[in-house]
């Protein structure tokens, strides 16, 4: 009997389920805050079951899965879009990507946009692809000040966590922070106002653990080259100061076909200052020592001749 009841009420949900109307979603929500061209957003089909059919102006899709990605939203991203679930359509979402948010490359390597009334968020340490397990610091600025700005992370679709600033001062119009390591492949950054009536654009870091060779240079020679992502030194001399960078090479996990991608670092120079001998630093105190006395001696002499004992008390002048 209790049997029976249970089928019957697993019919009724599998029903109910066919009955509902597909909805669709957006990731991270910057509908009420505009979609900036290069913004990393996700669609999804919620509400339904089974395979699901998109439609993007009418227009059907080749994505099957609940999930359909923008990895990089363009103006032609812009319109209407709608998922189908066991025979039913949701309801249209338009998408309107405001391509007015131009790029500002530093170099090859990193660059930010600089959205109309937005905040500026860039990597300050770190790189668009880091390693699994490694870590970016970041940098917000905004001319109109950052008191009450907040940072958000997601680090999945629906892996959205707050990022708490702590300012120096409450007129600072910058920062410099550091989240939590990197973890999941696919890691995205953004920032708004006190009422999130405004934000900044977003940085997307990604980690690759396929990296192929990492080489280190030391003066523009090659001092080590393998799969390490670190070089320690065991003995300091002289010999060690001088120019490092390092170069990787590495594939994206999604995409392991083809020529790897290859980074090089800035260069960073190490100085390198001997150690003293500690009997120079033991004949340097005394003689140290020895002038000094000399000089306090020389001083007390010559002050007794002029006013006499320390101690003596001086009549008041009337």
């Amino acid at each position: 009997m209790r049997g029976e009841k249970l089928l019957l009420l697993l019919a009724v949900f599998v029903a109910v389920a066919k009955c509902q109307q597909p909805k669709v979603s957006i990731s991270p929500n910057f509908t009420h805050l505009g979609i900036f061209s290069g913004d990393l957003f996700y669609l999804k089909c919620e509400g339904g079951s089974g395979p699901v059919k998109w439609y993007f102006n009418n227009s059907k899709q080749s994505e099957i899965n609940e999930t359909l990605k923008i990895t990089s939203a363009h103006p032609k991203h812009s319109g209407f879009y709608q998922c189908e679930s066991n025979g039913k359509k949701s309801e249209t979402l338009p998408i309107d990507v405001n391509g007015k948010c131009a790029t500002w490359t530093f170099n090859i390597y990193k660059s930010h946009r600089l959205c109309p009334k937005g905040a500026s968020l860039t990597i300050r340490t770190g790189q668009p692809v880091m390693q699994t397990g490694g870590s970016v610091i970041l940098h917000l600025e905004n001319e109109d000040g950052l008191q009450g700005w907040k940072c958000w992370v997601n680090r999945g679709q629906n892996q959205i966590k707050k990022i708490l600033l702590r300012l120096k001062n409450t007129n600072d119009i910058s920062i410099n922070f550091q989240p939590s390591r990197l973890l999941v492949p696919e890691t995205t950054f953004w920032c708004t106002d006190r009422n999130q009536n405004s934000r900044s654009n977003q940085i997307t870091v990604s980690t690759s653990a396929y990296f192929q060779t990492i080489t280190f240079y030391q003066n523009n020679k090659v001092i080590a080259a393998g799969s390490s992502a670190t070089y320690n030194f065991t003995d300091v001399t002289e010999s060690l100061e001088g120019s490092y960078r390092c170069c990787a090479k590495f594939t994206y996990k999604s995409h392991t076909a083809g020529s790897p991608f290859e980074r090089v670092s800035d260069d960073h120079y190490v100085f390198v200052q001997d150690e003293l001998p500690v009997t120079s630093i033991l004949v340097g105190l005394v003689i140290g020592l020895g002038v000094l006395l000399v000089a306090v001696g020389v001083y007390c002499y010559r002050k007794k001749l002029v006013t006499g004992p320390f101690y003596e008390n001086l009549a008041m002048r009337s």
